[in-house]
C-alpha cells in the first residue's frame, strides 16, 4: 500500500510539475522560462523575416506595388507610410493584428503542426487591418478608410509549422535542461518518500506539506536556463534562414470608404480590392527569388492628377526579382495596369509601373521600407513616385501586447 501511495504521489508530482511548466505564461527570453519537458509553446516561437505591408494600406493604395509582399506576421503591428508623387504627399496609418494568437494559447509546435487542420493554420496566418489615409488632388482633400484581410496560404512559409524547429528545441532541452529537471524531480520524490516513511502500512497518510515553490524556483534563473534560451534563439535564427529558401503565397481582400469633405464623418463605400503575391526562391539559400503579383479593384475611386477623379475598375499584373537575406530585401518589379472608368467620356487607361524597393530590419520588430519608381504611358499619372513605410511590431515594445 505504501509503495502504491508513493508511486501515486511521485507520479502526481511529475505530472503537476510538467503541466505547470507547459501552461506557464511566457513573458520574454529574460524572464520566466517558456520551455517545458517535451514541447515548445507555438505562441512564443516567432521569427522576424520581413514585414508585409498592412492589408489596409494595400486597400488604400499607398503600398509601393499596390500589393503586399510575403513575410512573417506578428500578433500586433502598426504601419506609418508617406507616399509622394507629382501632386502631393499622402500619409497613411494602419493597425494590424492576427486574431488567432490573441491571449495565451497552450499550443505546442508539435500540436500546431500535427493536430491543427489546414484551415486552422491558414487562420493562424491571417491578418486583419484597419487604416486611414489622405487622398485627393492639389486643392481638394479627402480621407480614405480601408479594412483589409490577408493570409499566408502555404505551410512552407510558416515558421511554426517547421518540423526542424521543433526538433532543434527538443534537442536543446534534452541536452541543457532535462538533466537539471530530472535531478530536481528526483529530489522532490525523495522528499515525498521521506514524508511517507513514518506512515504505518495500511494507514492513509495525512496531507503532505511539500513546498512546490522551491521546486520551481530551483529550475529558474540557473545557468542551464540561460543556455537553453540562447539555444532556442539559435533555433529561431536557423528557422529564419530556412524560410528564405521556401516558396510563399499570400492573398488578401479589402473594402474601402471615402469622405470627400476631409472629415472623419460621411464616409461612403469606395470599392472592393483583391490581391495576391507569390515568391519563388531560385537558390538553396533563398538569396535570389522571382516575384509575381496580381490585383483587382471594383467600383474604386481613382485620383487622376490635379483635382480630377473618376470611378471605375482596375487590374494589374506584375513580375519582379529580389535579393534577400534575413535582415534585408531588395527587389525590382514592373506591372501592367489597366483602368476602365464608369464615365464613358474617359477612355481606358493602360500603363506600366516600375518599382524599386528596399526593406531593412533596423532592429527586431522594426522594419523600414523605402521605395520609388515611375509610371509610364498613362493618360493621367505619368511621373516619379516615392514612399517611406515604418513597420512596427507592437509586441516587441509594449509589454501588455
Amino acid at each position: 500500500m505504501k509503495e502504491r501511495l508513493l508511486w501515486l504521489a511521485v507520479s502526481a508530482t511529475l505530472f503537476a510539475a510538467n503541466g505547470a511548466l507547459a501552461q506557464s505564461d511566457p513573458v520574454s527570453d529574460s524572464e520566466a522560462p517558456t520551455e517545458f519537458d517535451e514541447f515548445q509553446n507555438a505562441d512564443v516561437f516567432d521569427v522576424d523575416l520581413f514585414s508585409p505591408t498592412a492589408p489596409a494600406l494595400v486597400v488604400l493604395g499607398v503600398s509601393p506595388k499596390n500589393t503586399a509582399d510575403p513575410g512573417t506576421f506578428k500578433d500586433f503591428g502598426f504601419d506609418v507610410t508617406n507616399v509622394g508623387d507629382g501632386d502631393k504627399n499622402r500619409i497613411g496609418v494602419a493597425f494590424t493584428t492576427t486574431p488567432y494568437w490573441w491571449g495565451t494559447r497552450a499550443l505546442t509546435l508539435e500540436d500546431y503542426r500535427t493536430q491543427n487542420s489546414a484551415a486552422e493554420r491558414i487562420w493562424a496566418r491571417t491578418q486583419l487591418s484597419l487604416g486611414l489615409a489622405r487622398a485627393g488632388g492639389r486643392k481638394t482633400e479627402s480621407l480614405s478608410l480601408g479594412f483589409g484581410v490577408q493570409s499566408q496560404l502555404l505551410d512552407a512559409q510558416d515558421h511554426k509549422f517547421d518540423q526542424e524547429s521543433f526538433a532543434c528545441i527538443q534537442g536543446a532541452w534534452d541536452q541543457l535542461r532535462r538533466p537539471e529537471f530530472e535531478d530536481a524531480t528526483e529530489n522532490l520524490a525523495g522528499e515525498i518518500a521521506e514524508a511517507l516513511g513514518d506512515v504505518p502500512i495500511g494507514e492513509e497518510p495525512d496531507e503532505i506539506d511539500i513546498d512546490l515553490d522551491d521546486f520551481f524556483e530551483g529550475l529558474q534563473g540557473s545557468a542551464s536556463e540561460d543556455q537553453f534560451l540562447g539555444a532556442r534563439r539559435s533555433c529561431q535564427d536557423q528557422a529564419t534562414a530556412r524560410l528564405l529558401a521556401k516558396p510563399s503565397w499570400m492573398a488578401g481582400i479589402g473594402l474601402g470608404a471615402r469622405s470627400d469633405d476631409d472629415q472623419l464623418t460621411d464616409f461612403e463605400f469606395d470599392g472592393v480590392s483583391l490581391w495576391t503575391s507569390y515568391r519563388q526562391p531560385l537558390d538553396a539559400r533563398g538569396r535570389f527569388a522571382v516575384l509575381g503579383f496580381l490585383r483587382g479593384d471594383l467600383d474604386k475611386t481613382f485620383d487622376l492628377g490635379g483635382d480630377l477623379r473618376q470611378e471605375g475598375d482596375a487590374v494589374l499584373a506584375g513580375l519582379g526579382g529580389a535579393f534577400q537575406i534575413p535582415w534585408l530585401r531588395v527587389d525590382l518589379s514592373a506591372s501592367f495596369n489597366h483602368r476602365s472608368f464608369t464615365d464613358s467620356a474617359f477612355e481606358n487607361d493602360d500603363f506600366i509601373r516600375y518599382t524599386g524597393l528596399v526593406d531593412v530590419r533596423v532592429r527586431e520588430g522594426l522594419w523600414l521600407e523605402v521605395a520609388g519608381g515611375t509610371i509610364a504611358s498613362s493618360d493621367f499619372n505619368n511621373g516619379a513616385f516615392g514612399s517611406i513605410n515604418v513597420k512596427i511590431s507592437w509586441g516587441e515594445y509594449l509589454p501588455f501586447f
